[in-house]
């Protein structure tokens, strides 16, 4: 902004622009000039995942001052030590375990990515009221599902929780079958194929080529059933390798 003041003085010019900080990394500015009496100041912070860093600068009457602040915090939860900005009220260690790069928010707003070990620490939630934390979906990679994307904590002051997103790697298991029958192999086209797994029962339909295919399926041997269009059965073990 800027405005023009004009009175029995004379005329003064004043000059602002500004820029906040955003919830996760970035960074924002202040600035604020008056002719006339040569009063300045600016400042100019940016913050990373480990701290906050601000610049000001201030000018009156020809003289200046300069002063540079860092801060940040460490803070202890979930078995580790994290480097982190200011912890101001309250904090929660995000964790996609094994996901990388993934996005977080709070209350819906980008705070920052999970990083190696796929946690990440938000330092900056409010105490006593519902916080919203998210995890981007489009973020975890296909081969891993993530049955909710979303979690509410009230924190107390000073106090954190660990906010795990626990995910589970999906096994695609894709095969073809055909049944030894008479002397001569046939395939059970538009069939069933049926697994029993951990104690739950997964069916695939089978195609006109015999394939046949199962979203979720864990590494070892099962009993699986056979069933054609016709309704014959057949029985087998079915061995998945880990994948």
């Amino acid at each position: 902004s800027a405005t023009l003041d004009q009175d029995g003085r004379g005329n003064r010019m004043t000059a602002d622009a500004q820029r906040s900080l955003p919830v996760g990394e970035g960074y924002g500015y202040q600035m604020h000039a008056e002719s006339g009496d040569g009063m300045a100041y600016g400042v100019a912070r940016y913050q990373t995942k480990y701290g906050r860093y601000e610049l000001r600068q201030e000018q009156l009457y020809g003289e200046s001052n300069t002063t540079v602040t860092a801060a940040g915090s460490i803070v202890g939860i979930g078995g580790g030590l994290y480097a982190s900005r200011p912890v101001q009220e309250s904090f929660a260690l995000v964790g996609i375990p094994g996901v990388e790069g993934a996005r977080a928010f709070a209350s819906h707003q980008e705070v920052g990515k999970t990083g190696r070990k796929g946690d990440l620490l938000v330092p900056d939630l409010q105490a006593y009221y519902a916080n919203i934390l998210d995890v981007a979906d489009g973020d975890i990679p296909l081969q891993y599902a993530v049955p909710d994307v979303g979690q509410t904590l009230a924190l107390p002051y000073r106090g954190g929780a660990v906010a795990e997103f626990g995910v589970q790697k999906i096994q695609r298991v894709v095969g073809v079958i055909t049944v030894a029958d008479q002397g001569g192999d046939r395939i059970p086209s538009y069939g069933e194929i049926t697994v029993t797994a951990k104690g739950r029962e997964v069916s695939s339909p089978i195609g006109s080529s015999g394939r046949f295919y199962f979203e979720d399926l864990p590494a070892g041997t099962h009993s699986t059933v056979v069933r054609d269009s016709a309704g014959k059965e057949c029985s087998l073990i079915l061995t998945v390798p880990s994948s």
